[in-house]
Parts: structure tokens; C-alpha cells; sequence
């Protein structure tokens, strides 16, 4: 018993140019456990401070060994064991500067006046 199906080549085609337009995107959806997730840096230059206080403060605290943050950044709570605040620190260079002038100099450490710059936070992250 022969069971015989005919379908005219434009229909075949057709459904054959579905399924190779689907490929690529089955592809992207495969997981690849060799690749790493990158490792991501956001440096934020305030150049007066902050006067945020008390549940505003952007300086986490510690709550029972566990880093948390309070209203202002309060969504990076999940992230917390993966983040790093540094602050207090004084460029001196930028002290008589000033103001907006000192974040040409806030992520490489140079003098802002001169001609070699140095390498960035960013670049050795």
C-alpha cells in the first residue's frame, strides 16, 4: 500500500521558505553556557554631593549582614552582593577647580590641564 501525497512545488516551496526563515531565529534561542554574562561598570560623577538623608540616603546600610539600599535605590536591592559604592573621595587636582569643571578628571585620576591623560576607571575595569 503506497500512500502518496501530492503538493504542487509552489506550496512545498513555500513551506520550505517558512521553516528556513525560522532557523536563525530557533538559533538565538538556544542557550550557550560558554558565553559569560559581561561585567558591567556605571560610574556616576556628582560634582556637589548629595543631600539625600535618612530612607533618601543613596549609601546602603547594613540589615542583618545583608547590604541594603534605601528608597532612592531601593531597585538595586537584588543586586546588592554585586555592587560596590565608593565615595569620600578627593581628587587633588579638582580641589581648587571647582564644581562641574572636575569630571574631566573623574575617571582617569589626571590633571585636567594636561596635555598626557592617564588611563580610566572604565578602560582597567
Amino acid at each position: 500500500m503506497t500512500n502518496r501525497i501530492d503538493i504542487d512545488r509552489r506550496t512545498f516551496l513555500r513551506g520550505a521558505g517558512g521553516v528556513a526563515l525560522s532557523l536563525p531565529i530557533l538559533d538565538c534561542m538556544a542557550s550557550d553556557p560558554a558565553i559569560e554574562i559581561p561585567k558591567r561598570l556605571l560610574a556616576l560623577y556628582v560634582g556637589h554631593g548629595f543631600a539625600l538623608r535618612g530612607e533618601w540616603s543613596w549609601y546602603p546600610t547594613v540589615v542583618d549582614g545583608q547590604m541594603r539600599f534605601g528608597k532612592s535605590m531601593e531597585a538595586f536591592n537584588p543586586l546588592a552582593k554585586h555592587v560596590t559604592i565608593v565615595k569620600g573621595l578627593e581628587h587633588p587636582h579638582c580641589v581648587s577647580a571647582g564644581g562641574h569643571s572636575t569630571a574631566d578628571s573623574f575617571l582617569t585620576g589626571s590633571n585636567p590641564s594636561a596635555t598626557v591623560k592617564s588611563p580610566s576607571l572604565d578602560q582597567i575595569a
